[in-house]
């Protein structure tokens, strides 16, 4: 998570200064996964940030408008999100670099 707040602050956004980050964990829990993901949605998140391939789908089941970064899953393709590269107005999005 450090690295993930410090690759933020160099973008500009500083966690309770111009961001709010809600965090959740499922504690190596999957059946909390769908939960966690809808509790995100009910909260009307601006994005969703998943490490690994089942968060990723739980969060993309959860909610079909809000976007998902994933950052750390074997691709979009790969695990069947269904998004396409290049696509417009695609849901799932992969960013490595905030990976330390």
């Amino acid at each position: 998570m450090d690295a993930f707040r410090q690759e933020l602050s160099k973008l500009g956004w500083i966690e309770g200064k111009n961001i709010t980050i809600e965090y959740r964990f499922a504690e190596q829990k999957h059946e909390r996964l769908p939960e966690l993901a809808a509790d995100l949605v009910r909260l009307k998140v601006d994005l969703i940030v998943v490490t690994g391939t089942p968060s990723a789908l739980a969060a993309k089941k959860a909610t079909t408008t809000i976007p998902i970064v994933m950052a750390s899953a074997g691709g979009p393709r790969g695990c069947r999100f269904g998004c396409q590269s290049g696509a417009a107005g695609r849901q799932c999005h992969r960013a490595l670099e905030f990976i330390a």
